[in-house]
């Protein structure tokens, strides 16, 4: 069982690798915006934080992500009956797509694609985690760099994971927004989606039924700096790979804030993500575990594009993957 860490000494030990790395950026209509990688969770839809702008209608706009998550961790619950196993990295790769109809309304795509393997994070991450008197979770009591991923829920099989690459769930999203114009420092949106079972639930690569979401999301700029946030709600469908796992509503937040460090060039980011469990009852805190997991890195102007390096840490141990980073390149919107 992997023993929880301290959630002052994860921000401390995050906010000093933020330092050496960088952090959020105003104006840069790029946020961390890092996906909760733990299976089997990170298949269940919850809207991305992004800024609410206010491009004309007829604009086109999209980023290409990239996350690499390390995931350790192995619970037993319920005499045995739930286990879950976690020993691997996970490579998501997700091209996002959005289209303006109306000045007021985006719509969006996007299309993940997942790889599972072994990796090479394993001596890296008890090294750093030793370096700053934080728990290793038991990954020191086994051999390095090896693969495993399965949820058994009573007895059951839901998933087994395997090393090779897979297509994810597609989400489909909207964004309307409420209030205030491209120039306005108060900017409101409402942001839904629905997620299809397009990955293949059995290998834990998707959730195997629709999901949906919304959130209601702000952008407040002022002095060069921004801030933005949402409230989220999210009803996933139940997690049917294998065998079935019965999921009920999840709610959370999204904060993110950017400060610009070189004028239009450079800038700061810093984010928080939270939200309840989507599980009760399993006594694994992979499903049942509420999430805080934090983010941060820095947004580099390349042209007529961003760039955005990014760095996220579990917070609360359980429900996100040791460390993930983030590469992300968006378009300008000036």
């Amino acid at each position: 069982m992997r023993r929880h860490g301290r959630p002052l000494a994860s921000a401390a030990a995050l906010a000093i690798a933020c330092l050496c790395l960088g952090t959020a950026a105003a104006h840069a209509a790029a946020v961390p915006n890092t996906r909760v990688q733990l299976p089997p969770t990170m298949h269940f839809f919850t809207v991305p934080l992004e800024p609410v702008t206010g491009r004309p209608a007829g604009a086109f706009g999209g980023s290409l992500e990239v996350a690499y998550s390390s995931i350790f961790q192995s619970e037993v619950a319920r005499g045995g009956r739930n286990r879950f196993e976690a020993d691997l990295e996970m490579l998501t790769v997700t091209p996002r797509l959005a289209w303006r109809p109306t000045d007021r309304l985006e719509l969006g795509l996007a299309i993940p694609v997942h790889n599972a393997a072994s990796g090479f994070l394993d001596r890296p991450i008890q090294d750093f985690h030793d370096a700053f008197d934080l728990p290793n979770g038991g990954r020191e009591m086994v051999p390095n760099d090896r693969f495993r991923s399965s949820l058994v829920v009573d007895d059951r099989l839901v998933y087994q994971g395997e090393q090779r690459p897979g297509l994810g769930d597609l989400a489909v999203t909207q964004a309307w927004r409420l209030a205030g114009g491209p120039d306005a420092p108060f900017r409101l949106a409402l942001r839904t989606g629905i997620e299809l079972p397009t990955g293949d639930a059995g290998r834990g690569y998707g959730s195997g039924e629709i999901d949906l979401g919304a959130a209601l999301a702000v952008t407040v700029e002022a002095g060069g700096f921004a801030l933005h946030g949402q409230a989220l709600w999210s009803l996933p469908g139940d997690l049917a790979g294998e065998s079935r796992v019965e999921t009920h509503a999840a709610y959370g937040f999204d904060v993110a804030v950017e400060a610009p460090i070189l004028r239009d060039r450079l800038h700061l980011l810093a984010q928080v993500d939270g939200r309840t469990g989507f599980a009760s009852g399993t006594g694994l805190e992979a499903l049942d575990g509420s999430l805080l997991q934090l983010s941060g890195g820095f947004a580099l102007r390349l042209g007529r594009a961003w760039l955005t390096l990014g760095l996220a840490e579990d917070g609360r141990t359980g429900t996100a993957p040791d460390v993930t980073f983030l590469i992300r390149l968006s378009p300008a919107l000036d």
